[in-house]
């Protein structure tokens, strides 16, 4: 069975040889190759030392083992037709994170007093450089939007990748938008020639020669630093053809950052966190779970256990209200008005959910600021949004911040 049709499904021992499954296609009669034999001369290979749990760990080494042979496979054949090997120029980690915190140090060591905000941005910050010094693991950070979670977290991959060694940095995102913002902000940081996006919107179309590395990566994700959609990313781990699968490989020993963890479709859930917890636990990855809202997917990883990053970070101290904040967009406010809620229409329309201090909350509504439209559903005037102050709104000296 060769390995150019892809990965077959299991099928079943009443499969007969015209079906596509492994059980159908070992029924074929197929001619004889052994002559093989008498032609190469192959080395002795010993066993891998791995313990495989179950089948699930059985199906996950074989598909680690196919996108070897596979992307070896198309290397080789690219080789011979090019008449040399890839050799791209990106830099590695370890250049990438001296080069990161050669711009992030005027926030370490500020010369001048912090605003409030950019206080608790800067000591997130610490606190991911810190747990970035921790063996790989599985790691949550949990903190609100605008907090400077991405630049964060960025700085706890890159530390860790080059304290451990690690190969590249993976971000998994749920949406195409959110990966635009979040390779933009890496590729100011660390240089667009280190940055690969590969999700629905992009394409490495030009003849610059940036692009065509680029378009050649992004079948195997050999890059520094990879921005990626869920989709990407989880279709990859469980696809079946060999220009899918061909990646898996060079996810080993990544450092794994699923922005808006809690996005994953429930429906995919389990299959999608034994995934995480395979990687984790067998092919030397450390995941970072970050998120505004951290839902409840510790008890998934059992008995893999999870760090928080931002374990004293604390911004808002008191309770809060979510009120639902609209920016130019009236046709979200007509679908809200008519039943119809959810994060991503939010986000789609252009509506930002946003957590206010329940005094600001009570000042704003007194004066009319907020409508409510049914329970827990309110709208907030967008005149109140303040730009210099990136997320925070300051009605009356409080804070706000969008979750």
């Amino acid at each position: 069975m060769g390995h150019h049709s892809g990965l077959p499904n299991g099928g079943s021992t009443l499969d007969i040889a015209d079906e596509p499954t492994l059980h159908g296609r070992r029924k074929r009669i197929v001619e004889d190759c052994s002559s093989y034999i008498h032609e190469l001369e192959l080395p002795v290979l010993s066993p891998p030392d791995k313990t495989i749990r179950d089948g699930f760990g059985a199906a996950f080494f074989i598909r680690m083992l196919f996108s070897t042979l596979v992307d070896a496979d198309f290397l080789d054949t690219e080789a011979f037709f090019q008449g040399a090997i890839r050799n791209y120029s990106q830099a590695n980690i370890n250049t990438l994170y001296i080069k990161l915190m050669e711009q992030i140090n005027v926030f370490i060591n500020p010369s001048l007093p912090l605003s409030e905000l950019n206080f608790h941005r800067t000591a997130l910050l610490k606190d991911c450089l810190s747990a970035a010094q921790e063996t790989d693991g599985l790691f949550t950070l949990t903190a609100p939007t605008g907090s400077g979670k991405t630049i964060a977290s960025l700085a706890f991959a890159l530390s860790h990748a080059a304290k451990w060694n690690k190969c590249r940095i993976i971000y998994i995102v749920p949406y195409n938008t959110i990966i635009e913002q979040n390779a933009a902000v890496f590729e100011k940081l660390l240089g667009a020639d280190n940055v690969l996006q590969h999700h629905s919107n992009i394409q490495y179309d030009d003849t610059s020669e940036e692009s065509s590395h680029k378009r050649l990566a992004v079948e195997n994700w050999d890059y520094p630093i990879i921005v990626t959609s869920s989709v990407q990313f989880f279709q990859s781990l469980f696809g079946s053809k060999t220009s899918v699968c061909r990646k898996i490989h060079n996810i080993a020993n990544s450092v794994l950052v699923f922005d808006e963890a809690q996005m994953i479709p429930v429906p995919y859930l389990i299959p999608c966190v034994r995934a995480i917890r395979e990687l984790v636990d067998e092919y030397n990855c450390t995941a970072v779970l970050a998120t505004a809202t951290q839902s409840a997917l510790n008890q998934y990883f059992n008995p893999l256990k999870a760090r928080e990053i931002a374990d004293n970070f604390r911004l808002i101290e008191e309770d809060t209200n979510v009120v639902y904040f609209l920016k130019e967009a009236p046709d979200l406010e007509k679908r809200l008005r008519s039943g119809e809620r959810s994060r991503e229409l939010f986000r789609k329309l252009g509506a930002y959910s946003i957590s206010l201090y329940l005094s600001d909350f009570r000042a704003l509504y007194d004066i009319g600021a907020v409508e409510r439209l049914d329970e827990g559903i309110f709208l907030l005037l967008d005149c109140y949004y303040d730009e210099n102050c990136g997320v925070m709104l300051s009605p009356k000296g409080g804070q706000a911040l969008m979750i």
